[in-house]
């Protein structure tokens, strides 16, 4: 849903980098957001810079997609440390969490 998101607000930023989302638009994007922060990112170190957009004060196109690059970039550095070399395997990789942690794989 978070590249959708990506995808769609990057075209409308490109046509209009300052027209202003409207709120529909920004709880529909919050709604993909707030999930991501604060569960799956909560205790990573890139939760403390993830803002979800201000529904009050309605960012425009370029704001939201900073924004949501943002989460972008965390989400790639979560899977770079967390999916890793399964070590059972020359070319698979493996989600290491707590209930399957990659060094029982060996």
């Amino acid at each position: 849903m978070l590249s959708s998101l990506v995808r769609e607000l990057r075209e409308l930023s490109k046509k209009k980098q300052e027209g202003a989302l409207n709120l529909t638009k920004v709880k529909m994007v919050n709604r993909v957001l707030k999930p991501l922060k604060e569960e799956l990112l909560k205790n990573e170190p890139a939760q403390n810079f993830l803002d979800l957009l201000d529904e009050a004060e309605i960012p425009n196109n370029s704001d939201a997609v900073l924004i949501i690059s943002q989460y972008e970039t965390a989400l790639k550095e979560y899977e770079d440390k967390y999916y890793v070399k399964d070590p059972r395997s020359s070319f698979g990789k493996v989600w290491n969490t707590q209930e399957n942690p990659v060094d029982e794989l060996r």
